[in-house]
């Protein structure tokens, strides 16, 4: 019995003493609480007062910065190279207009010439295989030029009302490419920046008119430097349906200019007068 008894009280003493260690774990807890909460307080506060002297230094900056018309000039710098580039870009578009139409001119002066010269004229060709290849730059027809005439003063009168030429634009672009190759132009400074940049691109309904205009190229001739450069450009494009319009484009060109087995090629230097021209032409009027 005595032996319980003392159990019992050593039991009840030992349930006390937790009690006692539990209260005193939860003031601790709670003043440990309350000390992070105000230090938190504390450094909330600093920042603030921080904040607010960043800004306050910030704002006198600023107010200085504009007072002694730093930012003025700035606002004026930045306003007159945005006027710089859009009169670059206008510049560059006249300029390109300017020498399609001295090609287009120069053409019309020889179309004339040769109508009226009396003296002969050679014409060369080269066969392959008895099969006459255009490799050579040829003349321009005078329904060609009338043609090409009209697209000059449709972009001219274009650029009339915009701040250049829209490269994005498919049909016009085309138009403009086609215009190059039959006037010999492809290698020009300004044909070369066109090219250049169209063939890079992000638009890709402006790299996919670019390949479709590349491919009516008679010959690497005509393409010249810049034209197979852009066509090898758009062969390594992203997107499948024009890299494999370009890897043709250059494919068929390359193929011209393969010698096989049993082939024959053969320049020919063709003399042709006004009036040979003109017989002939009866000729096939009566046949």
């Amino acid at each position: 019995m005595r032996m319980d008894a003392r159990a019992r009280q050593d039991v009840a003493f030992l349930g006390s003493e937790f009690l006692k260690l539990d209260a005193r774990a939860r003031e601790d807890t709670e003043k440990v609480d309350h000390d992070v909460k105000k230090r938190a307080e504390r450094i909330h506060h600093v920042a603030t007062i921080l904040k607010n002297i960043a800004q306050t230094r910030l704002k006198k900056a600023a107010d200085r910065h504009w007072s002694d018309g730093a930012l003025e000039a700035d606002l004026r710098r930045a306003d007159f190279v945005a006027k710089q580039r859009a009169m670059e870009d206008s510049l560059m578009a006249l300029e390109f207009v300017k020498n399609i139409h001295d090609r287009m001119v120069s053409k019309m002066c020889k179309l004339k010439r040769s109508s009226i010269d009396t003296e002969k004229t050679r014409h060369i060709t080269l066969e392959k295989n008895g099969k006459t290849l255009e490799f050579l730059p040829g003349e321009v027809s005078s329904d060609r030029l009338t043609a090409i005439q009209e697209a000059y003063w449709d972009i001219a009168s274009a650029l009339s009302e915009a701040d250049g030429i829209d490269y994005t634009d498919p049909e016009e672009l085309e138009l403009l490419v086609a215009t190059l190759i039959d006037l010999d132009a492809m290698d020009g400074k300004s044909s070369v920046s066109l090219l250049a940049e169209c063939s890079s691109s992000p638009d890709v309904n402006t790299r996919k008119a670019l390949a479709n205009a590349l491919s009516a190229a008679p010959s690497m001739w005509t393409l010249g430097n810049a034209g197979m450069g852009a066509l090898q450009r758009l062969a390594e494009d992203d997107n499948p349906a024009i890299a494999a319009a370009a890897s043709k484009t250059i494919h068929e060109l390359k193929r011209q200019w393969e010698i096989g087995e049993g082939d024959s090629w053969r320049f020919m230097v063709d003399e042709v007068s006004p009036g040979d021209v003109g017989s002939q032409d009866d000729n096939n009027g009566t046949s």
